[in-house]
């Protein structure tokens, strides 16, 4: 009885001293902040062991689902910047860690569906547009508007279109929008990136870069050539020019009629009038993809490559200074500073580039520094 006492005694000593301690512990700062975050830990896991037992398996966006989803996007390249730069935050979801998505109060879930379309919004915001491309106006749009959306000054459509911020747009009129705010020029005789920098304010780095230029030496006659923030010098007495979208200036060369043949052979149809760059589309009725392509005029190739509208082609100089360009090709059979003569087979009409399936092959024919003779 004596021995039971004893202990008793003992431990009722030991607790007192023990919430003698905890007591005091309490009182100090780290053993609050440790309190509070092994509080926040029980809270955060029975949160989603809460989720996981009462919602069917199929809501829940785990780990492999939004794996499977973004590498599948990345085997396309769809991000053009790296996945830090996507927000994966809204009201509706967060990201928690990297390896859940979890729904904010209201309490919904995400789709890999839903997910899919945040990513496509995505990519459209952050794409850089590289090209020139033509749009037709639809109703009720205004040049402000246009320059809004396409993320350039209202300077930059109003110059590449010959227009005035007083003129009026009508319904399917068809207007020029460059990549970037600037100026678009065609390239001279005599015509360097230095010089051309000095002219429209520009910088030389940022008109090789963007242009992909190889260096300042990389400019031909007839390059279409874009001045990143560039700005059109002030005018001088001239004749009135038409727009750069719709064909060749005033200063164009005069060519005899019979100058040029056509690039392809007969019977031919014409698919697209003239559009950018002073262009038009040949095609055969019953298919053209593989038929051969000639050289309308004899000259020398200035190049050959792929571009993300134009697909393969081939530019030629000819020898009054008029440049010729095929585009779309299937294949190219020449090679840059190959002498070509009138006639000479130079590629195969394909669908490469900016096309439409299999009816989508044609040729598209620009002639730079001269009318093009096939806009009858």
């Amino acid at each position: 009885m004596l021995d039971y006492s004893r202990r008793k005694l003992r431990s009722k000593i030991y607790l007192n001293g023990l919430t003698r301690k905890i007591r005091g512990s309490i009182k100090e700062p780290c053993f609050r902040f440790w309190l509070v975050g092994l509080i926040l830990a029980v809270f955060v896991f029975l949160n989603f062991g809460l989720i996981k037992t009462f919602l069917p398996e199929n809501n829940v966006f785990q780990l492999a689902s939004v794996s499977a989803v973004l590498q599948e996007h990345n085997k396309d390249d769809f991000f053009v910047s790296p996945l830090s730069g996507f927000s994966p935050e809204s009201p509706e979801v967060i990201l928690v860690g990297s390896s859940f998505v979890k729904a904010s109060s209201p309490i919904t879930f995400v789709s890999p569906q839903i997910l899919g379309v945040s990513a496509i919004d995505y990519q459209e915001q952050a794409e850089i547009r590289t090209e020139i491309i033509e749009y037709y106006v639809q109703p009720g749009e205004t040049l402000s508007f246009l320059a809004e959306k396409y993320n350039v000054s209202l300077e930059t459509i109003l110059w590449a279109n010959s227009l005035t911020k007083t003129s009026k747009l009508k319904t399917d009129q068809k207007l020029v929008i460059l990549p970037v705010s600037g100026i678009v020029h065609y390239a001279k005789s005599g015509d360097t990136i230095s010089g051309l920098a000095q002219r429209y304010k520009g910088e030389s780095k940022e008109i090789i870069s963007f242009n992909n230029l190889s260096d300042e030496a990389d400019i031909f006659i007839g390059d279409l050539i874009i001045i990143p923030d560039g700005v059109m010098p002030a005018p001088t007495i001239q004749k009135k020019s038409s727009s750069i979208a719709s064909g060749p200036t005033s200063s164009s060369i005069p060519l005899a009629s019979s100058y040029f043949i056509a690039p392809v052979s007969s019977p031919y149809i014409i698919t697209q009038r003239l559009h950018w760059y002073n262009a038009i589309d040949f095609a055969h009725q019953g298919g053209s993809c593989g038929k051969q392509i000639y050289a309308a005029a004899g000259g020398t190739v200035q190049r050959t490559g792929y571009h993300g509208t134009a697909g393969n082609y081939v530019r030629i100089l000819h020898h009054n200074g008029v440049v010729t360009f095929y585009g779309h090709l299937s294949s190219i059979l020449v090679s840059p500073n190959q002498s070509v003569s009138q006639g000479a087979i130079i590629g195969h009409i394909g669908n490469t580039g900016y096309t439409i399936g299999r009816t989508g092959c044609h040729l598209h024919f620009e002639v730079r520094g001269a009318t093009n003779p096939f806009n009858r």
